[in-house]
This record gives structure tokens, sequence and C-alpha cells, in this order.
């Protein structure tokens, strides 16, 4: 492998080679940084491709004396910590939003929530193979789209298709929820 320091040159001049042995030599560290704070697969990728594409859109500036990897890190940690901080922001808005619904003002009716996912999960079971299994892999464990289809080999289509009918099926069966199905299926 050629000195990290000649590959920042040459991805300075915008050489596509150097970048991608850059990428080759970092991205599964990042990821799993990444993973580490985020607990979802799909969102450590996400991070770890929105820094790449910060150091291709910004390589003009990159110093070739400076260690590229406490500033990649650094630039994923502040990415990551922004991604964090928006993630809480909604869902404190969230937060606020329900707490301001009839239903809420009771600390008692907070009972519904926890009837409501224990119902969520027994309608989930109740589904067909298909639509169980993807919807367990997308709302159980975070899997985008293309990660379930390759998982289920199926096409990324009929994963949203699945999924779409089965979102619309466990409404139907949970509509006395529906108020509070808003925010858990988003």
């Amino acid at each position: 492998m050629q000195n990290e320091k000649d590959y920042i040159i040459e991805l300075r001049e915008g050489n596509q080679q150097a970048f991608s042995a850059i990428y080759d030599s970092y991205h599964i560290r990042m990821y799993s940084f990444a993973y580490k704070y985020l607990q979802n697969k799909a969102l450590a990728e996400d991070a770890v491709q929105a820094v790449f594409l910060y150091i291709w859109e910004r390589r003009a500036i990159l110093n070739p004396d400076f260690s590229f990897k406490s500033f990649i890190f650094t630039l994923l940690k502040n990415h990551l910590l922004n991604m964090i901080r928006d993630r809480f922001s909604h869902m404190e808005k969230d937060l606020i939003y329900l707490s301001k619904q009839p239903s809420f003002e009771n600390p008692e009716n907070l009972s519904d929530f926890d009837e409501l996912v224990r119902a969520l999960y027994t309608e989930i079971e109740a589904l067909p193979a298909r639509k169980r299994a993807i919807c367990k892999l997308k709302i159980g464990e975070g899997l985008d789209n293309k990660e379930i289809a390759s998982q289920l080999n199926i096409s990324i289509n009929t994963v949203k298709f699945q999924y779409s009918q089965s979102i619309k099926m466990l409404r139907d069966k949970l509509e006395k929820y529906s108020f509070l199905l808003l925010f858990l299926l988003k």
C-alpha cells in the first residue's frame, strides 16, 4: 500500500483511485464506530457516506501533513453528534405533541402505549410469513429495504410493496390506536 500522505496529495488533485484506497482503508472502522453510537445499520452507513462525501467535496483543503485518521474520525464524531441531537430533537417534539393530547393528560393512560406495543407485536406475529419477516427486520432490527431484500433473497420493490401492505393491515387491525401508530410506524 502506498503511503497515506501520498494518497491525500493525490486525492487533493481529484484522483478517484486515491479516494477509493482511503475509503477502503477506513470505512469498516468508521462504520463500527458509528454503529456503536447509533445502534442502527442504515444510519451508521449513512453517516460514513456523509463523511466521505464531505471529504470528496472539500478534498482541495486537505492537509497531507496532518493526521488524516484523527481528521476523519473527528468529522465522523461531529456528524454523529449532530445526527443524535437531531433525532433527540424530533423525539422531544413528538413527546411534547403527545403530552398535549387528551389521552396523555392522565399518566394512567400511558398504559395505552404499552398496550399498543403488545398489540402491535401480536398482530405482526399474525401476519403472513413473508410480511411478518419483513416487518420484524424493518421495525425490530432497523434494516433498510436493500438489506432486507438481500437477507430474504427478494427484490427491493417486493420489500417495499410487502411492507406497505403490512402497515395497512396493521393500521386496520389496530384502528383504536391510530393516533399512536403515527409515531410508532414512521
